[in-house]
């Protein structure tokens, strides 16, 4: 059972559009990531 909120939530995922697709989880893209933040 997922309760008001879980359900909340998954319905919202369902009908939310991306903007762009996202990038794909590379070591490259993850540590440069991390160093802007970091900034």
């Amino acid at each position: 059972t997922l309760g008001d909120l879980g359900l909340v939530a998954k319905a919202s995922r369902r009908t939310q559009a991306l903007m762009k697709k996202p990038e794909p989880l590379t070591v490259i893209n993850v540590l440069k990531a991390f160093r802007d933040i970091a900034e």
